[in-house]
């Protein structure tokens, strides 16, 4: 301890025993959670900019995990039927999905809420649309919307 602060050196960090996580950093960059533990703000959070995981989908029975990543994409190879995992509970989960078409038709979970009661049109070949869905209790419902439609 120094001025009331743990300071490590090297690729080290602070490590609870007790519950099996902590905090460290390898680089100059990024301070990393060791465990693959969450990590919890109280109050606020705030940055620069705000980056997330982005994961490329394949096939025609996609699942999409939104407590893995926050933007996906696929380009359709047949008709496209999509599964959402269930999430986190107590808090506003969100995602993007690019999704390009290939003229065939997409089945989204009915947990999904579309504007009108409508899910919009499959995007046609070579077109994509880019959609936003949303929940905040824990994947019981989301709401879905089409953002950009038909974008070549």
């Amino acid at each position: 301890m120094q001025n009331s602060w743990f300071r490590s050196t090297g690729n080290t960090g602070w490590y609870s025993q007790t519950h099996g996580g902590g905090i460290y950093m390898i680089d100059s960059t990024w301070v990393r959670v060791y465990s693959s533990k969450q990590f919890l703000v109280d109050n606020k959070a705030k940055a620069d900019s705000w980056q997330e995981l982005y994961t490329a989908k394949s096939g025609t029975s996609v699942t999409i995990d939104a407590d893995t990543s926050g933007a996906f994409s696929l380009s359709m190879s047949g008709n496209t039927t999509f599964t959402f995992s269930a999430v986190d509970n107590n808090v506003s989960v969100g995602f993007i999905l690019q999704l390009t078409g290939n003229g065939s038709t997409v089945t989204w979970p009915s947990s999904v809420k579309w504007a009108g009661g409508t899910a919009p049109d499959a995007p046609a070949s070579g077109e994509t649309d880019v959609l936003v869905f949303h929940t905040r209790d824990g994947g019981t419902n989301w709401y879905g919307v089409l953002s950009s439609d038909a974008a070549a």
